[in-house]
């Protein structure tokens, strides 16, 4: 269980770091679609994970206890190794490399001055992941326990969705250039909104073909959806000084409390219930759903642009002054 702490920890920051690093390299009309490309890599491990314990999980129960469950363990030392083989070549970002100064990126400074940002980064993840892990992982335990749905049914939904989600975000990473992150982000939330009472209809039929099509829409369509368009929207909340420890720590400390805590507490709630309601989890989707709407309402994109651009326009020297919250701001070297 400690090595699975320390491995999410690692692989979170890594996944916004990569998001981060996808949108500073690309110009201003293409950076939705360049910072989606990571979430492309999440959902072909989700798909590759599905269909592996899809597998797995056919095995009678002798043999999955006692060696089967180590078979995706064993397979993910080659991805490991690969990750790593990039990462110590991986060059950093123009915009980070010709502007930002050290004593600008600490974390004393991201919370006096950009804490905005982070409130907005914070809440969306609490929405988007607090949505996102119930439907893929509370959804299996809920059909395996209580309504005696194998679980490689629910495994292999959660895989057609992943192989959807592949063509999803390619496309919303080009809307988001578009139509804007935030405009995406709010349509994604207010289909989790619909959904939340029909996709317990379709799972409580116990018909496979209705499962995977409730997961397909929930996994495959909507959190894709909004996945991709919100790797722009946390980058864009900062500056390339602290852009990566704002999303960064953001998105972790935001994804502790809703990743796990939030699928635990729809199980509660389910196994609380006499009938097995499943009413209180749809309310969880809808508060999810309000917890995106609400960073978008946070959103601090222009107001980051335009202070990035006062300080652009500002000739060599001169000192940057106060910004909007009364903290004297470092002046970034001027290129």
């Amino acid at each position: 269980m400690i090595l699975r702490i320390l491995q999410g920890i690692g692989a979170g920051a890594e996944g916004s770091t990569a998001a981060v690093l996808a949108y500073e390299h690309a110009d201003g009309a293409t950076r939705g679609r360049q910072a989606a490309w990571p979430a492309l890599g999440s959902s072909i491990g989700l798909l590759a994970a599905s269909l592996t314990v899809t597998a797995v999980t056919s095995l009678d129960d002798a043999d999955l206890y006692s060696w089967g469950w180590r078979i995706p363990f064993v397979l993910s030392f080659a991805l490991v190794g690969l990750g790593l083989l990039v990462r110590r070549g991986l060059p950093e970002s123009p915009e980070f490399a010709s502007g930002a100064r050290p004593d600008e990126g600490t974390a004393r400074t991201l919370v006096r001055t950009h804490w905005r940002g982070l409130v907005a980064v914070m809440v969306m993840t609490v929405g988007y992941l607090g949505a996102s892990y119930t439907f893929k992982t509370f959804s299996i335990s809920y059909l395996k326990e209580f309504r005696d749905v194998p679980a490689n049914v629910g495994t292999f939904g959660v895989a057609l969705a992943s192989a959807v989600a592949l063509v999803v975000i390619p496309v919303s990473g080009w809307l988001t250039d578009r139509v804007g992150a935030r405009r995406l982000m709010l349509i994604g939330a207010a289909g989790i909104a619909l959904i939340a009472f029909p996709f317990f209809v379709l799972l409580d039929t116990g018909r496979p073909a209705y499962i995977w099509f409730a997961l397909i829409v929930a996994s495959g369509v909507l959190i894709p959806l909004i996945l991709a368009s919100s790797s722009s929207f946390m980058a864009a909340q900062f500056p390339a000084s602290v852009r990566s420890t704002g999303a960064g720590a953001g998105r972790e400390i935001a994804a502790a409390a809703a990743g796990g805590v939030v699928p635990l507490i729809a199980l509660s709630l389910v196994t609380a219930s006499e009938s097995h309601s499943t009413v209180g989890v749809s309310v969880l989707f809808i508060a999810s759903g309000a917890c995106i709407a609400i960073a978008c309402a946070l959103d601090q994109t222009d107001r980051v642009a335009r202070d990035e651009r006062s300080v652009a326009d500002r000739p060599a020297g001169q000192p940057r002054g106060d910004d909007r919250a009364g903290n004297v701001v470092p002046q970034r070297e001027h290129r």
